[in-house]
């Protein structure tokens, strides 16, 4: 392994701070994670455990981070889920592996 130059290390620094101050000013913003899931809106899943979550990363946040819920497909049908996550389209989502074999092995 290489020793590292004082060039190198100042681009790390530098990189560092960069990302520090757009973390700051992200969560000076706010954060919205879009959460989605084909359960009802009524459903026990929902009630119990999804919107209490979503509370105490609220709370644990102090109001910085927000979890809007998508539910009963709002945004796509069970078979979706995965791929509304994974295109960005939902932050996180619930998915049945069983509905992709091929992703979840």
């Amino acid at each position: 392994m290489q020793k590292p130059t004082a060039t190198s290390v100042f681009k790390y620094v530098i990189v560092c701070t960069f990302l520090v101050f757009i973390s700051q000013a992200a969560l000076a913003a706010g954060i919205d994670l879009k959460f989605s899931h084909s359960f009802s809106p009524m459903h026990t899943m929902q009630k119990k455990v999804f919107e209490p979550w979503g509370k105490k990363i609220n709370e644990l946040t102090n109001g910085q981070v927000t979890v809007t819920m998508f539910p009963g497909g709002a945004l796509g049908k069970p078979g979706d889920q995965y791929v509304l996550a994974e295109s960005g389209i939902a932050t996180s989502s619930i998915c049945c592996t069983t509905i992709h074999p091929d992703v979840f092995r």
